[in-house]
């Protein structure tokens, strides 16, 4: 009896075989040409690693030695500078020109990539400086020296403060691991900056898969996109200003300190603000440091009892700063306080991203068409402090034009005349005065609604009151 046999045969593989690229954050692409690079903006770095510098795109390249802390490792690769100096440290060897042309069409694309740095030793090789709060773009391209297998990985974060790289950084920052730079590639990535620096690590593969592990790195671009914002604003409703606020950008903030005008007539109240500390039941702005300092008690175990006690409220204390304190209710100016506190482990209590600060009520002569109300900065109270302390954030300010609840036709209320001294009650605009009917009006500055003035006898005087249109 004849069996037929089945024999499979499998080819024999020196070493182990390839891995899959991973991507843990960020876009690899394969760089087909000019078009796929981001060269146009505002940039903070634009990096030639490994070669003479050029332009490309209209961006210009520098070469990584231009920098004091990479020219100090220079003619010393495997050493690096204390990571308290920010620059470009070319921790990899070897800067060269490889054979491996990728024919992209733009020769100076081509020579860009071709000129690398590359070495065996698993160092951070990039520091760079970032604003705490600020939105980047990152770009790194790499290309093999030559057309094999070729495999590295990358890892990107904020320094931790360490010397060197060491395996549980490299493994909690991995961007890319096996990344096969046979061909160009282009990795991108955006992100907010957390620290003061950012670390860029192309490190030896591991486990080895590829026919050579070792990394070579052509370019870099740190790209400035933008600054977390808030907007800060007043609206008319209900016969109040209501001063809001709005994040913007991923913007967090933890206090304002805020002076608010009125250009004709005053402040009366102040109303519709969130008390206490942000938790589960209720998020705000609810800490006021003078009105805390002079009003709240706080027990021994570091607890409140009572948030609504009188005289708690967002209003600045004069006394505190004097020369930079609008006078408060009863004028035209008042300097508002606020802060949150929250616990940060529990993001849901943070303050909203946008709400209502508080609202302030005008006097009847305040509320006028055209009334304007304003807000600022008061920057000897820190004007908008972030969150986290120390980054950044834009903060920008808008007032309003008042509709106003009276806007019928302008008029003088009462005129009297006592010792010598008109006194005149009005509503609805500006006062003016003129010599005779016909003749020119001029403004007297007033938009208060009473006006004083001594007579001269021997000179007539009429009065009117006239409504501006807002601008």
């Amino acid at each position: 009896m004849k069996r037929n046999i089945a024999v499979a045969l499998l080819p024999l593989v020196a070493g182990n075989a390839a891995a899959q690229t991973s991507v843990h954050f960020g876009a690899l692409t394969t760089l087909t040409g000019i078009g796929d690079l981001d060269l146009s903006g505002n940039f903070a770095y634009a990096i030639d690693v490994g070669g003479p510098g050029r332009t490309v795109g209209g961006l210009t390249f520098a070469p990584d030695r231009e920098t004091a802390a990479s020219s100090a490792n220079q003619n010393n690769p495997g050493t690096q500078a204390s990571p308290a100096t920010p620059g470009f440290y070319p921790c990899m060897n070897y800067p060269q020109r490889g054979g491996n042309d990728p024919n992209l069409g733009d020769e100076n694309l081509d020579e860009l990539l071709q000129y690398c740095r590359n070495d065996s030793a698993d160092f951070r090789v990039i520091q760079l400086d970032v604003t705490p709060g600020a939105r980047y773009k990152l770009q790194v391209l790499a290309l093999s020296t030559s057309n094999n297998d070729r495999r590295f990985d990358l890892a990107v974060g904020p320094d931790p403060g360490a010397t060197n790289a060491d395996a549980a950084w490299k493994a909690s920052h991995l961007a890319v691991d096996s990344l096969m730079e046979q061909t160009p590639k282009l990795w991108t990535y955006e992100f907010t900056a957390t620290a003061g620096s950012l670390w860029i690590n192309c490190g030896q593969e591991d486990p080895q898969t590829g026919t050579d592990p070792n990394p070579c790195l052509s370019a870099i671009t740190l790209e400035y996109l933008y600054t977390a914002g808030v907007r800060v604003f007043v609206e008319e409703a209900d016969g109040k200003a209501w001063i809001k606020d709005e994040c913007v950008a991923g913007g967090v903030v933890q206090a304002f300190a805020l002076d608010v005008s009125v250009d004709r007539g005053h402040f009366t109240g102040i109303s519709d603000f969130f008390t206490g500390t942000c938790g589960v039941a209720g998020q705000g702005y609810g800490i006021f440091p003078a009105a805390f300092r002079d009003h709240i008690t706080v027990s021994t175990a570091g607890t409140v009892a009572d948030w609504s006690v009188s005289g708690y409220d967002p209003l600045a204390v004069v006394a505190d700063a004097p020369a930079d304190t609008l006078p408060g209710l009863g004028s035209s100016g008042v300097t508002l306080e606020f802060g949150a506190l929250w616990d940060a482990a529990l993001p849901a209590t943070a303050p909203p991203a946008s709400g209502t600060l508080c609202a302030l009520q005008l006097s009847q002569d305040a509320m006028l068409h055209g009334t304007q109300v304003t807000v600022a900065a008061n920057t000897s109270r820190g004007g908008v402090v972030a969150s986290p302390y120390g980054n950044v954030i834009t903060p920008t300010f808008a007032g309003v034009y008042l509709a106003g609840s009276y806007v019928g036709p302008p008029r003088i209320l009462d005129f009297a005349v006592v010792d010598g001294v008109v006194r005149i009650l009005f509503e609805g605009g500006e006062l003016e005065s003129a010599l005779d009917l016909d003749g020119n009006w001029t403004g007297t500055g007033n938009t208060s609604g009473t006006h004083a003035e001594v007579l001269e006898a021997v000179k007539a005087k009429f009065f009117r009151v006239h409504q501006h249109d807002p601008p």
